[in-house]
């Protein structure tokens, strides 16, 4: 009977190394499933990492490219304003000045000369007052000019 119990006392110590070995496996598969989940998340952390920085350069790529249109655009814009700025400064001469005048004077629908409203009056919508327009005209622009 001795040899019995030492056979049962045996075989639970036998058991019981096998049970703390599964476990013991256990924790161990735990810890590689823990460390492989720990690796992945990893991997996808740096991924999108990655495709952030990509997006980053891209957009910078892309806010460059639309400056250096903007920037060529006003610099025409610009060249375009001082090209007509030149152009009317060059325009502006005496004469072109009075050319001007007259044209804004003909371009008049009425025009009074004289001391008095009532000694003329020319109207250049009739057929009959436009010879005395021009005549007035040329007479206006020989006192301006004698006026200068």
């Amino acid at each position: 009977m001795w040899e019995s119990e030492k056979t049962k006392l045996l075989i639970s110590q036998q058991t019981q190394k096998v049970v703390e070995k599964e476990a013991e496996t256990e924790r161990i598969k735990a810890v590689i499933e823990a460390e492989k989940v720990a690796q992945v998340a990893e991997i996808k952390f740096s991924q999108k990492v990655m495709e952030k920085e990509t997006e980053k350069k891209i957009s910078q790529i892309e806010d460059g490219a639309f400056l250096a249109r903007q920037r060529a655009k006003a610099d025409a814009e610009f060249y375009t304003a001082q090209r007509a700025a030149e152009a009317n400064k060059m325009k502006l001469t005496p004469e072109y000045l009075q050319l001007m005048k007259f044209k804004a004077i003909a371009t008049n629908s009425k025009i009074y000369f004289g001391s008095e409203i009532p000694h003329m009056f020319v109207d250049s919508g009739s057929a009959g007052n436009s010879v005395k327009a021009s005549a007035a005209l040329d007479v206006l622009g020989e006192q301006l000019m004698d006026m200068e």
